[in-house]
């Protein structure tokens, strides 16, 4: 059996350890029932998925406290933030707005695009500064500038939390009934602009693969499930864990 090298993880929202805090709980009450009482998950957390692996790439909703990341090396173990991440105070485990990422291989390195953030569809029952920030999406002028940096890069390999429009009304449980997000939009225009091999992404709390007729593998991860790669950057998983 092959050794995982790179583990792209789902949303987490506040399972960083076995059990989940109390004061997380209270903080995001909407997203953390199906996490943390779920029997599917028992056994479950960032910490352990992370420590099984050399290198990860979390999608998002990781959490709303951060004082336990200092068990992972953030050199190693990356975070691209969602909309329900503590996004004014985040920890150095997290990756930027958008960008180029690069994962040492046994041969030349693994080079992705990431883009942070979403809508939230319930931010009418949150509140500002505690669990909802109003910057949760980027704005026009940084989603301007990360379609063109998507467009320059070409990359093989992408890692966003959220999906491009088009795949809205496949993968959202309530995708007919919602307008697309700016977020949406600004991915579905990179997609259009280019089409990598793989295409990872959370936010919707399921498991799902899609293989899109330009040749995209989409991988929707649902809450704590992962996709793995070795370290000569072949994937070891075929549908998400």
């Amino acid at each position: 059996m092959r050794s995982v090298h790179l583990r792209i993880m789902g949303d987490v929202h506040g399972r960083i350890l076995d059990r989940v805090r109390r004061a997380d709980r209270d903080m995001d009450r909407r997203c953390m029932p199906a996490i943390w009482r779920d029997p599917r998950l028992r056994g479950r957390s960032y910490l352990r998925l992370a420590k099984e692996t050399k290198h990860s790439i979390q999608v998002g909703d990781l959490a709303l406290d951060y004082t336990e990341l200092g068990a992972l090396n953030p050199d190693c173990h990356r975070v691209v933030a969602g909309n329900h991440d503590r996004l004014p105070n985040l920890s150095p485990h997290f990756l930027g707005d958008f960008g180029t990422h690069s994962i040492p291989l046994a041969e030349g390195r693994l080079e992705l695009f990431f883009v942070r953030g979403a809508a939230s569809i319930d931010r009418m029952t949150r509140i500002e500064g505690l669990n909802w920030w109003p910057e949760e999406e980027l704005d026009s002028q940084q989603q301007s500038s990360a379609i063109a940096s998507y467009c320059a890069a070409r990359p093989r390999f992408v890692v966003t939390h959220d999906c491009p429009t088009e795949l809205i009304g496949m993968i959202a449980s309530q995708g007919q009934k919602l307008p697309p997000s700016q977020t949406n939009g600004m991915l579905q225009a990179m997609f259009e602009s280019h089409v990598p091999q793989w295409w990872f992404f959370g936010h919707h709390h399921r498991n799902w693969v899609f293989q899109h007729p330009r040749g995209t593998r989409f991988v929707c991860l649902g809450s704590l499930a992962y996709f793995d790669f070795d370290e000569t950057g072949r994937s070891i998983s075929w549908k998400p864990e």
